[in-house]
């Protein structure tokens, strides 16, 4: 609805009239409760840039978003650590070549392998007695050793096992102790077994590897084999020494880098405000009272 006003020139009289439209008027509407206007333009959002120049990073996909950064980082292993893997797998691989080296020996001095038959060779007789202590002892601990070096590198996995404790140290030293002990004695009993008795089977097997006769190729067999495990075994204990050094080692570094422990100091209320806070020492009492 619109009211307009005319007057006209001759006369004073005035005429009103009403208009009536349907457009809408063109005043803004009345503000009501919780009306916010937003801001022109495109939505804003920060950038990396209005944080001080911090770069983000993300994180790897194997983290989870909700895990807290300080858990997500995980330091690198040591040096001496991953030199220990790598002794420790050396002598998983020496280790299981002298077993499989000396079981095949035994396996050879049972049965009729490396014979000719179309030729009408036969296998020759091995001695009655034959002494087969120095190969058992050597397969013995070969065959031990190469467990606990599975077992000790299965756990080497797990990062709680890896990390510098005083006491676990102590307890990786002398197992690596007790592990270079046994490579010593077995190398020790098999080669003096093995030159005290001619009926051992390597120094038999070793004497008639040469005699045009037959079984020489079996013989022959057995002496390369046996001289073979032999010298590997001597790598493998070396392998072994050198990873117990490498355990001195890491001791040693755990024990320098170790924090001090806490220690609690009492201080004395009566000379706190003249002379500052001193540490507590109890006085002597005299005999009379106590």
């Amino acid at each position: 609805m619109a009211r307009a006003y005319i007057a006209p020139t001759s006369t004073t009289a005035t005429t009103t009239c009403l208009i009536q439209t349907d457009q809408r008027s063109s005043s803004p509407p009345l503000p009501t409760p919780f009306n916010i206007s937003r801001p022109p333009g495109a939505p804003f959002y920060p950038k990396a840039e209005d944080y001080g120049g911090y770069i983000f990073k993300t994180l790897p996909q194997r983290l989870s978003a909700r895990m807290p950064l300080e858990l997500s980082i995980v330091p690198r292993a040591h040096w001496l650590s991953r030199v220990r893997s790598c002794l420790r797998l050396l002598i998983i691989v020496l280790s299981g070549a002298v077993v499989c080296m000396l079981v095949h020996t035994l396996e050879t001095y049972r049965g009729n392998r490396y014979i000719d038959l179309r030729s009408g060779e036969l296998p020759m007789v091995w001695p009655a007695h034959t002494n087969l202590a120095p190969t058992i002892v050597l397969l013995a601990i070969a065959a031990a050793n190469f467990l606990a070096s599975v077992a000790i590198l299965s756990l080497s996995l797990k990062r709680s096992f890896r990390r510098p404790i005083r006491s676990r140290d102590a307890y990786r030293i002398i197992a690596g102790s007790f592990g270079v002990i046994l490579w010593t004695t077995a190398l020790v009993v098999f080669h003096l077994l093995d030159k005290a008795s001619k009926a051992s089977l390597g120094r038999y097997s070793c004497t008639n590897q040469n005699i045009l006769s037959n079984g020489r190729y079996q013989y022959r067999a057995v002496c390369e084999e046996q001289g073979v495990a032999f010298y590997t075994a001597i790598g493998a204990a070396s392998a072994e020494i050198l990873t117990l050094v490498t355990l001195a080692m890491s001791a040693i570094r755990s024990a320098k880098n170790q924090e001090p422990a806490p220690m609690i100091q009492l201080r004395d209320k009566k000379h706190s405000i003249s002379s500052g806070s001193q540490i507590y020492k109890p006085r002597k009492r005299s005999p009379s009272t106590l």
